[in-house]
């Protein structure tokens, strides 16, 4: 019984936290990561979603970051939002339409894919920058796709692999993992992939689909270019919830001076970033590739809290 009334009182305390009981399972479904001004970590995503189309978006699930203090003013210099599109390559349509949105998008493409080596080279014409969007092993044993990179590989097939799907793909100046909530949590295996971009001259981009990962620890150890993501865009494939998301995102990069968004190649995110990204002049917002953001960040020290006000 102590248990049980323990476990109410912490239910409640959510709720009134996040200002509804909706609020409070919003930010329960979006990993845990704030409940009004409760920030929390947890190990795991919650249960897969039942519906097709969840389930198809739920390796994106987001985790918290390691929190840190809020700033009470906002950041002195122009804010900077870096935009990064994953999985581009499937869709050759969705992905012209990604390379048509204005300004300096970040595409991360899938190796070996239908269209990935035309949407790299319409992207790189586009003024768009080049990632290759690196399959990455995931607790949920889904499908990686061309290209995958496992935990069951030996070292040399690990690189050799890795290599390829750099090569697959031109003009790629970084990287950043697809999937991965089981490799990026692997410390060898982030070495190797570490080892193998330091050599190549790339950054690297952490998605964070596992509060665990060590692959910005281990970007950082090895000397790369380096951040994390700081909100999904477009778990909930709703306009209204992406919309929010991005003003989220907006909010990071006033307060801390940048922010990084991910989001996909889905008609509802295309929606709202056609409307919305033609705005961000007027708001004193600056669309940058995200490679910008990682030199402003090595030069400046700047600190963000990457996810305590997504859910403002």
């Amino acid at each position: 019984m102590p248990g049980m009334r323990n476990g109410l009182i912490f239910a409640l305390l959510c709720i009134c936290a996040a200002g509804s009981f909706a609020d409070a399972y919003q930010a329960v479904a979006r990993g845990g990561r704030f409940l009004g001004k409760l920030a929390i970590s947890v190990p795991e995503q919650p249960p897969a979603p039942q519906d097709a189309q969840a389930e198809a978006n739920y390796h994106s699930l987001p985790v918290l970051s390691q929190p840190v203090t809020k700033p009470t003013q906002p950041h002195p210099g122009q804010p900077r939002l870096a935009i990064i599109i994953d999985d581009i390559g499937n869709s050759i349509d969705l992905g012209k339409r990604t390379v048509a949105l204005p300004g300096k998008l970040t595409l991360a493409i899938l190796p070996k894919t239908p269209g990935a080596n035309l949407l790299a080279e319409e992207g790189y014409a586009a003024g768009k920058q080049i990632m290759l969007h690196a399959p990455m092993s995931n607790y949920h044993e889904r499908a990686l796709g061309p290209g995958g990179l496992t935990e069951t590989m030996d070292k040399g097939t690990f690189i050799t692999t890795l290599n390829a799907d750099i090569d697959a793909i031109p003009h790629i100046s970084g990287v950043n993992n697809h999937m991965g909530s089981l490799l990026t949590a692997q410390q060898q295996q982030m070495q190797w992939v570490m080892e193998t971009l330091q050599q190549r001259h790339l950054f690297f981009i952490d998605s964070l689909t596992n509060s665990q990962s060590v692959a910005y620890r281990t970007a950082r150890e090895y000397g790369l270019q380096t951040d994390k993501r700081d909100v999904f865009l477009d778990h909930f494939r709703d306009e209204a919830a992406i919309e929010k998301a991005y003003r989220s995102a907006i909010r990071i990069a006033k307060l801390y001076g940048s922010s990084i968004a991910i989001g996909h190649p889905y008609p509802e995110t295309l929606a709202v970033l056609e409307r919305l990204l033609p705005e961000l002049t007027a708001e004193n917002i600056e669309l940058v590739h995200v490679s910008e953001i990682l030199h402003l960040d090595k030069n400046q020290q700047v600190t963000k809290n990457t996810e305590q006000i997504t859910q403002n």
